[in-house]
């Protein structure tokens, strides 16, 4: 699932699910084309496409998935019999907390049919720090309740921390929407490692 397929001519291109963003860039370079991916290569192109996608040329064309033209559904069926094991490193103190501002409008105030909510949106405060989930929320936490009064909610490609994972992360209309696509395409619920949309 690490297929690219680039279509110069078209000045589109076709990822499968697994593919990360550095090798969309690879792909798309030799033919004079950029993607609209973010700055960390390692990350997974379609997940933050589906995420919305807010790249370094976002202000002047868009969240990604504004210019996604379609998706593909692939069904996945587990027999139990597979494990996939995740690294993890513990962090026993916070050393930092690092505050970023990013200024929205332009084009990603334009609307389009897809999830990405809150467009009228004037800033992206973005609070990270490193530690322990109880150690970080202390220091996450007084922060969140400083920028409630002023926000809208919260971007899908960077929702870590406050709160229940999903909550904020859509308009109401939105939200419903995505109910019942969820309730549709996955009645069963077995895609849960993700954040919750419920019926």
């Amino acid at each position: 699932m690490d297929g690219v397929r680039v279509d110069p001519d078209a000045r589109t291109v076709h990822v499968q699910a697994g593919v990360r963003c550095g090798a969309v860039v690879a792909a798309a370079e030799p033919h004079g084309l950029a993607s609209l991916n973010g700055s960390a290569p390692s990350v997974d192109a379609v997940s933050y496409t589906l995420g919305g996608g807010l790249g370094i040329l976002a202000r002047e064309f868009g969240y990604a998935d504004d210019h996604t033209t379609r998706w593909r559904s692939v069904s996945y069926r587990c027999d139990g019999s597979t494990a996939v094991r995740s690294r993890s490193t513990e962090v026993r103190s916070i050393r930092r907390c690092v505050v970023q501002v990013n200024h929205l409008g332009g084009a990603l105030a334009r609307s389009a049919p897809n999830a990405v909510a809150y467009r009228d949106g004037r800033f992206l405060v973005r609070v990270l720090t490193v530690g322990d989930r109880e150690a970080a929320r202390s220091i996450l936490d007084p922060a969140f309740v400083l920028l409630a009064p002023d926000a809208l909610g919260r971007l899908l490609n960077f929702a870590f921390g406050a709160g229940d994972r999903g909550d904020g992360l859509y308009d109401a209309e939105t939200a419903k929407r995505l109910a019942g696509v969820k309730s549709q395409c996955d009645p069963a619920n077995l895609f849960i490692r993700n954040y919750g949309i419920s019926a």
